[in-house]
């Protein structure tokens, strides 16, 4: 692992936290998803958050993992909120992941939880289409924003409709730093 992962904003979906696994440092896209060890420190952090459980990192982690496809799928799901193409498309592919690797359910305290047929990458990727599927159906998929900083390449859920950045913490006391400074230096 290069460097450890870190997140402007962590989102309670894990597909928008893995769309953001790459970020703008200093004007370059940096990868944060190097190897199967920075793959495993991410599943990690979802369990740590409580967005994937145990027995489901444990079955993806016990096939084959191919870091360049999660990169390729994650970029091609980043590509669909940049509006390279429609939701339509966006869609058939997702839905043809799940008929590739269809998931099975069992029952965790008081919740379904997904489980895919096949482990590894496919799994990972069949439970990613999954989730971005569910948040389709509910609507919640239109209010997924980029940050408006230029410096970001952070996503997250715009829930109210007001948000402009990832985090207030970071980019949006940036930006407004930067706006107070210009004001100033104009007067």
């Amino acid at each position: 692992m290069a460097e450890r992962m870190t997140f402007s904003h962590f989102s309670e979906y894990p597909f928008i936290n893995f769309i953001n696994t790459v970020k703008m440092e200093r004007g370059e896209i940096k990868e944060q998803l190097h190897d199967k060890e920075d793959l495993t420190y991410w599943l990690e952090l979802m369990v740590e958050h409580n967005q994937l459980i145990t027995k489901q990192v444990e079955h993806i982690q016990s096939g084959p993992i191919g870091i360049r496809e999660l990169q390729s799928f994650r970029d091609w799901c980043r590509s669909y909120f940049n509006g390279d193409f429609g939701k339509e498309e966006f869609s058939n592919r997702l839905s043809s992941n799940l008929e590739e690797v269809p998931l099975y359910f069992e029952l965790h305290g008081e919740h379904l939880i997904p489980l895919p047929s096949s482990k590894g990458t496919d799994g990972l990727i069949a439970l990613l289409s999954y989730e971005i599927l569910n948040v389709m159906s509910e609507g919640t998929i239109d209010k997924v924003k980029a940050c408006e900083n230029e410096g970001c390449l952070a996503l997250f859920v715009n829930k109210k409709g007001k948000r402009r950045w990832c985090s207030m913490d970071v980019c949006g006391n940036r930006a407004k730093a930067k706006k107070h400074y210009r004001k100033k230096t104009s007067v």
